[in-house]
């Protein structure tokens, strides 16, 4: 266990040493950003047209629901953004070890594969966590001003740890 902790705060420090998780984060970030603030412009237009619509007695206002049109498109969009963003965490896990000459010290160590290969995924799921709960604004400020359904977010969230996990492995 001693030499799994080794490995993860190696991988850990090498990913905020070096401008990498800053890299990608603030890429993330901007994307996912861009996408929610303009799906959320698209409902609010949604609203804008079926409330004129109804003033104009060309029919009722359908419900209009925050959580199907804004926090559904939102999960929908970022699980490509993931599949892009996320071989770029992962790219570099073996790469760099080989890239400075590392490897085979860590191959002929007395830590077994098994910690390795933990140490490297549970390193890269981490910065991966920490860059999914960034994403967590979008819907406090959703929150201030509407009111979303918090446990479609949470159960979202909870389906992005598992999708991390598995394009992570």
């Amino acid at each position: 266990m001693r030499n799994f902790a080794a490995v993860y705060t190696k991988e850990m420090r090498s990913y905020f040493v070096s401008p990498v998780a800053y890299v990608i984060a603030g890429v993330f970030l901007f994307l996912s950003g861009y996408l929610f603030r303009n799906i959320l412009m698209q409902f609010n237009l949604w609203c804008l047209q079926f409330g004129q619509r109804a003033q104009m007695g060309m029919g009722g206002m359908p419900a209009l629901n925050l959580n199907e049109m804004v926090i559904t498109q939102f999960f929908a969009v970022m699980d490509f953004i993931w599949l892009l963003v996320i071989p770029m965490l992962t790219m570099r896990l073996f790469a760099e070890e080989k890239k400075s000459g590392t490897i085979e010290l860590l191959m002929t160590s007395p830590l077994r594969t098994i910690e390795v290969m933990l140490g490297k995924f549970f390193a890269c799921f981490s910065l991966y966590g920490i860059i999914v709960s960034l994403t967590l604004i979008y819907f406090l400020i959703l929150e201030v001003y509407g009111s979303p359904d918090w446990g479609p977010i949470f159960s979202g969230y909870l389906g992005y740890l598992f999708l991390g996990a598995t394009f992570i492995s």
